[in-house]
This record gives C-alpha cells, sequence and structure tokens, in this order.
C-alpha cells in the first residue's frame, strides 16, 4: 500500500505546509476484506503483498499440504506457514493460499516484483510536481482539497498499473512450472489482468477548503 500524505514539499508554501498537513491524506494500493481473487479464496492485499515483497516456503512433507497465513500477526508480517489440516477442521480463521504438489521435500519460492514501490520511486518529481501545481490551485480557492486527494490517488494508482502492464519487461520471469500451471501464460503480474484492475485509492478528508 502506498502512502502519500498531502503536505507542502518545501516549495515555498509555509502556509500550506502548516494547514495541508491537518488537511488530508489519500492512501493508494490494495486494502484487505475489499476486493478477493477472481476464485474468491484469497485477498488481493495479501497477493500484492506477495508479489511486492516476495516471500519463500519450504516443507519436508509430501504433496498436497496446505499452507498460507494462520494469524493475522502471520499476515502483517508476511509469514506464510504450512497447516496440517484443511483451515476449515484445522485453524480458525486462518487464510490458506493453496496446496502443495509436489512429492517429497520441497521449496516455492514468489520472487520480488516491488510493482508499488518502484511505481512511486521512479515517478517522485512527477508526483510532487503535480501535488505542487494542485496544492497552488487549493491556495488561490480555484479547487477544494478533496478534489485535489482524488487527483493524486487517480495519478498514483495510473503509474502503478502502468508498472504492472510493462512488468514484463522489468519483473522477475514466471518460473517454467508458473508456466505450465499457467496454461503458458508467461507474463509476471499480469497472468489474469485481476490484480491490475484491483488497485484503488481511499482519501481522508478532515479539512475540506477551497472551491468545488
Amino acid at each position: 500500500m502506498v502512502n502519500n500524505t498531502v503536505i507542502d514539499v518545501d516549495l515555498g508554501f509555509k502556509e500550506l505546509e502548516k494547514e495541508l498537513g491537518k488537511s488530508g491524506y489519500v492512501e493508494t494500493g490494495y486494502f484487505h476484506g475489499k476486493r478477493t481473487h477472481k476464485d474468491g479464496e484469497i485477498d488481493m492485499a495479501t497477493l500484492a503483498i506477495q508479489n511486492e515483497f516476495g516471500t519463500t516456503i519450504t516443507g519436508k512433507s509430501g504433496g498436497g499440504v496446505a499452507y498460507g497465513f494462520k494469524t493475522k500477526k502471520d499476515l502483517a508480517a508476511n509469514k506464510i506457514r504450512f497447516f496440517k489440516n484443511d483451515t476449515s477442521k484445522g485453524y480458525k480463521n486462518a487464510m490458506q493460499l493453496g496446496f502443495t504438489k509436489a512429492s517429497g521435500p520441497y521449496k516455492i519460492v514468489i520472487p520480488e516484483r516491488p510493482f508499488m514501490r518502484s511505481a512511486v520511486d521512479e515517478n517522485k518529481r512527477l508526483i510532487l510536481d503535480i501535488m505542487s501545481r494542485e496544492e497552488g490551485k487549493v491556495l488561490d480557492g480555484t479547487q477544494t482539497i478533496p478534489k485535489m486527494l482524488n487527483k493524486i490517488g487517480l495519478l498514483v494508482k495510473s503509474l502503478i498499473q502502468k508498472k504492472i502492464a510493462t512488468a514484463s519487461s522489468w519483473a522477475t520471469k514466471n518460473a517454467p512450472s508458473t508456466v505450465k500451471a499457467k496454461g503458458g501464460r508467461q507474463t509476471p503480474l499480469l497472468d489474469t489482468g485481476f490484480l491490475l484492475r484491483s488497485i484503488d485509492f481511499k482519501k481522508k478528508v478532515i479539512f475540506k477548503g477551497g472551491k468545488k
């Protein structure tokens, strides 16, 4: 999840720094409980975390072992564990992500693909310039803070979506086993397009100000 606090960015708006620091903010990314994957089982925020930071799970037993997050603390720490039983029988409120298929010892590696962090880092100057321009409109009374936050949210959302759409040019390639499981589809992050479509933003307005 990308947090964008709406404040002055050292461009000389001292009064704006005082006012907008307490006026609101916008968060862009994936929000737990808002959307699930098309199969209805995996929370999209969880899927985004796995791809953004990567994760590795290993096991000694044979195939058919369930894995996922046992607790909310596991989810927050991106710590995936193996379940001895299906979640419906074993762990209350656990989030099961899938089952292993290999026999014997195995390792499941989801490589780091930082599509959110890199989208913001690579476009930092653009984001700051647009923030400065929109803050100016608030200062001269031609725009409200909610409208400014909406524009910034849409901007960051579009930048992250572009990063996902171009993943084949920068992200770690899918493993052969993953490509096979996906019916030959090789593009990372863009298997069904659901990750791209699920990104959203929400704004928190404290002080409205300006004009509509």
